[in-house]
């Protein structure tokens, strides 16, 4: 009997080991999917300038941090941003590339999980489009527009089984033109988005 007894405590133990290992491991595994909505776009500090809507959407990874309510989330977005201003509408298309946190916030219900998410983002202009008010001449505006820019997310939502919803604000940290005419111009927006998980 002990003999048994003695065999048995390390084959429990390897049990135990093996189960919280594979446990890990699956919490590692990223859950993955696909996420669009609406922007509402400007161009801060730029006078006149009022909101347009634009679209977002892309894909989303989620790597849960085992033991946490926290996970980090990068994404791969095809953004648009813009405005109109006083002399036309400016429209710029990026690629851009977000990693969050994402921290799950507990409460009684298991089927919705509220969660607050905040981090940097990357943006590669993919398109810049002007047009003048038939009352300007303004020409060249695109050529003074920068290639790339990055900035901050900071926002809240709700899981709901497959689904997620969320509400996010995006303001950049770089100039969106030439620092030879501009020093404090950046993009902004209030994105609304609804994602479905994949898997």
């Amino acid at each position: 009997m002990r003999s048994f007894k003695r065999l048995l405590s390390p084959l429990l133990l390897t049990v135990i080991i093996f189960a919280s290992s594979t446990g890990i491991k699956a919490q590692l595994i990223p859950q993955i999917g696909l996420k669009g909505g609406l922007s509402l776009s400007t161009i801060t500090d730029t006078d006149d300038a009022e909101r347009i809507p634009r679209l977002v959407g892309g894909l989303y990874a989620r790597v849960n941090i085992p033991g946490s309510a926290i996970s980090i989330q990068p994404e791969v977005l095809y953004a648009q941003y813009g405005a109109d201003v006083t002399f036309g509408r400016i429209e710029l298309d990026y690629i851009q590339v977000p990693v969050l946190a994402n921290f799950q916030m507990s409460v009684p219900s298991a089927s919705i999980r509220p969660w607050i998410e905040f981090g940097p983002y990357f943006s590669w202009s993919i398109n810049k489009n002007f047009e003048a008010n038939e009352s300007n001449t303004v020409s060249g505006i695109t050529e003074l527009i920068n290639d790339s820019e990055y900035g901050a997310v900071i926002g809240a939502g709700v899981d709901f089984s497959k689904f997620i919803f969320g509400v996010r604000y995006t303001f950049g940290l770089v100039d969106v033109f030439d620092e030879s005419i501009s020093d404090s111009e950046v993009n902004g927006a209030l994105q609304v988005t609804a994602a479905y998980r994949l898997f």
